[in-house]
């Protein structure tokens, strides 16, 4: 981004530079001087125009550009993270099943041991 910026800003600079110089050797009158320095300012500002477009486009398409990408990897990367959860989960069924039996067994086997002790 930083040469459209160093090219706008030569031009600016050498259409000043262009402006002095025409002035100092301008063998017409005040009014035809005047009207030319006003002519050549227009086109100086046309040209300014056109190129801070042309930057302004370049911006914009390159933002674009980044957010797009940032959008596929954001996508990739939850994508990637949903798989291992899902990876996770998957393995980690027969262990929490064989808790819960483990935990159900306990259960039964306390609720037998307290009726006994109760009778």
């Amino acid at each position: 981004m930083e040469k459209p910026r160093d090219f706008l800003v030569g031009v600016i600079v050498g259409g000043g530079i262009g402006v002095l110089l025409g002035l100092s050797f301008a063998p017409e009158s005040g009014e035809r001087t005047r009207e030319r320095v006003r002519d050549q300012g227009q086109r100086l500002t046309g040209r300014v125009r056109e190129q801070a477009n042309r930057v302004a486009d370049e911006v914009r398409t390159a933002a674009h550009n980044v957010a797009g990408e940032a959008r596929e990897r954001a996508d990739g990367f939850a994508m990637r993270v949903q798989g291992a959860a899902e990876e996770v989960a998957h393995r980690a069924r027969p262990t929490l099943e064989e808790g819960a039996d483990s935990m159900s067994r306990a259960h039964g086997e306390l609720r037998s041991s307290a009726t006994q002790i109760a009778t």
